[in-house]
């Protein structure tokens, strides 16, 4: 029901340049250009594994009406949220005491506050209901240590051995270093 999308991307990426080319053992300048897109590719297959967000980011989750209880969305850690709604003239914001938004095995569910009620939405084709949520473990220093290898070790190994990435040149998870990630993985919704 839920529709996702990014509406701020990270200030910055949980491991730096320099860090990735100690680990792939590159003196000079020549892959300066390239390390950027690596780190964030490595950053997104990581969040994808982890089914989490690393660092701070802000995310849009999109539905035509009000959900229901088996309606869901996946964003986490959640640092803070905004609902809004069409009225029918304009987005209003629903007041905090008027929703929560509860965790349930790391999908969130969107439910009306304790006695409250969804407010009528106006007509509007699409999207009428829209959740701004920040959300990843904060700056780079507050991602846990053990994502941050996992991401050091995909992008050494693109860097590496870029020919390894496969026939459709789509990047890899190496999965002898997932046991980096499973401490923080959603195992079940």
């Amino acid at each position: 029901m839920f529709q996702l999308s990014l509406i701020a991307a990270p200030a910055a990426e949980p491991v730096t340049v320099a860090e990735c080319k100690l680990d792939s053992r590159v003196d000079g300048t020549e892959f300066d250009t390239l390390l950027p897109t690596l780190i964030t590719a490595a950053r997104e297959m990581c969040e994808t594994a982890a089914d989490r967000k690393l660092v701070t980011q802000t995310w849009r989750a999109t539905a035509e009406d009000w959900p229901g209880p088996a309606d869901t969305f996946t964003l986490g850690p959640v640092q803070s949220a905004t609902v809004t709604y069409w009225n029918g003239s304009t987005w209003a914001t629903l007041a905090s005491d008027q929703w929560a938004l509860l965790p349930s095995g790391g999908a969130l569910h969107l439910l009306p506050g304790y006695g409250a009620e969804w407010p009528t939405l106006g007509n509007l084709v699409g999207p009428r209901v829209r959740i701004d949520v920040v959300c990843g473990y904060g700056d780079a220093a507050a991602v846990p240590a053990s994502l941050k290898m996992w991401i050091r070790a995909h992008v050494a190994a693109m860097l590496r051995a870029p020919d390894a990435l496969g026939d459709d040149k789509k990047m890899a998870p190496l999965h002898y270093l997932d046991g980096l990630i499973d401490p923080h993985r959603v195992w079940a919704i």
